[in-house]
């Protein structure tokens, strides 16, 4: 039995449910399938949430907790790897039970990992290397079906994006065609982005009367775009796979910004060194007078806070018996904050060992800020003047993703609204009978599964999913690469 797994960065049942009668082919998986809400990471970001969809841990097992990693010594920029992700993904776990996969376009796989199958990875800077086998690239060339990387088709802050992205869906959809027609595969799990840029970006235009009446529909018709690719590789599936749709995150119109670090300045836990004002040409923390300063938030998008620790912090002056009264003290005036409502904007401040479970949770923000909507973005930006700020995105993640399952041992036009990210690994491996990691923190949705399935099928548990000799290729992003993966995540948003 085969399982197809279809990944759309950032879709939402907001939108899908809205316009299901002029989504058809999404319309029948609705009435036919498994439905629910897929439960995202905290926060609900790209690069958390995919590994734990892909290892069934929460981030504090598998490491990864921004692009960037926020504990670094000297305040600047590390960035995450595949290598870095310490629990084993789907494609290996499928590869140790004799099983061959397709992994494709996956965020945080770069650089490509040897696999049994193929990989095509998610890279942020210009390079050819990005697939496994290396001729794999050259293959998609010469069929005429090549797969750009997906800084080639990232948004640019150009204005006729909307159109750009339809074209990119569908030659990726010719891609895709082509590897699931003429490679063999077990597993095919790929991801689409596209409906993630243009969220980000052309949200306004649904909501915002007042705005250009030619973009109103922008969003739309990439869904619909998205909607037909489904329909095509529905087509080329015989009834005994399982094919799935899976979001990392949903989204949600944006209202808010809140500049963690005017508040920290306001506070007196902060200071900067106007004598190295380059904002805009630097790391936004090259302007932090360290010998001042207590709490900082090490990477944008985070959701977090630093302590600046004597003995971790290369220019730390807190030291560890200060350590848990500073940590009070900001979460209890955070837990103040207002916004223009007069209603507070934080849920909960907590430490990292509290939100994320795990033996790499020390590896995380030292505070986590969990807002009450993430309609507001805790924002990294210094030197504004404001508390809070207009956003330049019109739409922001939120904690709903996604979940479609098809399959012939799952139920038919149910509605479920207890996954999380990391249940959906533990599910497929069950649906397949396949053995299932004994260190997981996801669990098996039994609910879903037919009576006949359930009585049949005993779930196979036993061994660890956790990686040996885990090491980071420390070497493979040069400063240019780094620059270039700068430049991007700039146009996205994230600098």
């Amino acid at each position: 039995m085969k399982t197809f797994v279809f990944g759309i960065d950032g879709a939402t049942f907001r939108l899908i449910e809205k316009w299901k009668e002029k989504l058809p082919n999404f319309n029948k998986l609705l009435r036919s399938s498994v439905v629910g809400d897929l439960k995202s990471t905290t926060p609900p970001h790209t690069a958390l949430a995919w590994p734990s969809l892909l290892t069934g841990v929460n981030p504090g097992k598998h490491g990864i907790f921004q692009f960037w990693k926020p504990q670094i010594a000297n305040y600047g920029q590390e960035y995450y790897q595949s290598s870095d992700i310490r629990y084993k993904t789907i494609d290996q776990l499928f590869n140790e039970q004799g099983k061959k996969a397709g992994m494709v376009n996956i965020p945080m796989t770069h650089p490509p990992e040897s696999i049994d199958g193929f990989r095509i990875t998610w890279p942020l800077f210009n390079t050819l290397n990005y697939t496994y086998p290396k001729n794999l690239g050259k293959d998609l060339l010469f069929n005429k079906v090549g797969f750009p990387n997906d800084l080639v088709t990232m948004y640019k802050g150009e204005d006729n994006y909307d159109e750009k992205a339809k074209k990119y869906l569908s030659n990726r959809s010719k891609s895709l065609e082509y590897l699931y027609k003429n490679y063999e595969w077990d597993l095919f799990f790929c991801v689409i982005t596209e409906i993630d840029r243009i969220s980000h970006n052309y949200w306004r235009y649904m909501e915002d009367k007042e705005q250009l009446e030619s973009k109103k529909n922008a969003v739309f018709d990439v869904y619909k775009e998205v909607d037909n690719i489904i329909g095509d590789i529905i087509k080329n599936l015989d009834s005994n796979t399982i094919f799935a749709i899976v979001s990392d995150h949903g989204f949600i119109a944006s209202k808010s910004n809140f500049y963690i670090h005017k508040f920290l300045i306001d506070n007196n836990y902060m200071k900067i060194d106007n004598s190295h004002d380059n904002e805009g040409n630097g790391w936004y923390l090259d302007r932090v007078d360290w010998g001042s300063t207590k709490a900082y938030m090490p990477a944008p998008g985070c959701y977090g806070l630093n302590i600046n620790l004597k003995g971790r912090q290369d220019h730390g002056i807190v030291s560890r018996n200060e350590f848990d009264q500073l940590c009070e003290e900001i979460c209890e005036l955070l837990m103040r904050v207002k916004d223009d409502n007069n209603n507070n904007i934080f849920k909960a401040v907590l430490p990292n060992e509290v939100v994320y479970l795990g033996e790499e949770s020390n590896q995380a923000p030292d505070l986590i800020l969990i807002p009450n909507s993430y309609e507001l973005m805790v924002h990294h930006s210094i030197g504004t003047n404001e508390l809070f700020g207009i956003p330049d995105q019109s739409g922001f993640h939120d904690m709903d993703g996604i979940l479609i399952l098809n399959g012939p041992m799952f139920k038919e036009g149910i509605i479920t609204d207890c996954f999380a990210v990391e249940d959906f690994l533990p599910t497929i491996l069950y649906a397949l009978n396949l053995e299932i990691p004994n260190d997981i923190d996801g669990r098996i949705i039994e609910h879903i599964f037919k009576d006949n399935f359930l009585k049949n099928s005993v779930p196979k548990y036993g061994y660890s999913s956790k990686k040996k000799n885990n090491y980071t290729l420390s070497s493979t992003y040069s400063k240019e690469d780094k620059k270039n993966i700068e430049d991007q995540l700039k146009v996205l948003g994230y600098l």
